[in-house]
């Protein structure tokens, strides 16, 4: 899987002929690319999450990343506090860095995955979809996602932090379609273990209940 997981889950989340955001993760959707930011800077070493929650900026990162939306929200993180919580964080990107589709659909774009169509609609704005151009990396996103609810105890942390996200965002029948009840027990698990995961389905879940 080489598309960072804002891009990843993003693009699981379109309709790949329609171009539009599954109905499914509409509410849920912007809660998840906040949380695969914060999980795609973890997993390359921008942050530490304790299980508790607690977080905090490497003291060594690496470089600044390349991608526009991950290095945002580094410089955020740095200026506000580098000792916080996930949720602290999360309150942080929406405040923040609040376009976060926008680097994410150019990166896509640029790659030729995605192009925009603009639909006419009857007594409303026309709207820009953004239907698949290259349908590769989507399949091997759905082959690596779906491949994860095998791995067992071998789970990579980037594959389970991709169930992770995806299931949060209501996205497990379109992704894993027969296999979305197995999908839901191993995002289970990776919740037990990862407090940015955690965290994003509980936010969701206050989200859509209006909390």
């Amino acid at each position: 899987m080489s598309l960072p997981l804002p891009d990843a889950l993003f693009l699981l989340a379109l309709h790949p002929t329609r171009g539009t955001v599954h109905a499914a993760a509409y509410r849920a959707i912007e809660h998840g690319m906040r949380a695969a930011v914060l999980l795609e800077l973890k997993l390359r070493g921008y942050i530490q999450v304790k299980r508790d929650g607690q977080g905090r900026v490497h003291p060594d990162a690496p470089e600044p990343p390349g991608h526009v939306l991950l290095r945002d929200t580094l410089d955020a993180m740095r200026r506000d506090a580098e000792r916080c919580t996930v949720e602290a964080w999360l309150d942080l990107v929406q405040r923040e860095v609040p376009d976060l589709r926008g680097p994410v659909v150019r990166r896509l774009q640029q790659a030729g995955i995605l192009r925009a169509v603009e639909r006419e609609r009857i007594m409303l704005p026309d709207q820009i979809t953004l239907p698949t151009a290259d349908p590769a990396p989507r399949e091997d996103l759905l082959a690596v996602a779906r491949a994860a609810l095998d791995a067992g105890d071998a789970l990579k942390p980037r594959h389970g932090a991709l169930v992770g996200l995806v299931v949060a965002c209501h996205l497990e029948r379109p992704v894993f379609e027969v296999r979305a009840r197995a999908a839901s027990l191993c995002a289970d698990w990776v919740a037990e273990r990862d407090a940015i995961v955690r965290t994003l389905r509980r936010v969701v879940a206050e989200t859509e209940a209006g909390v």
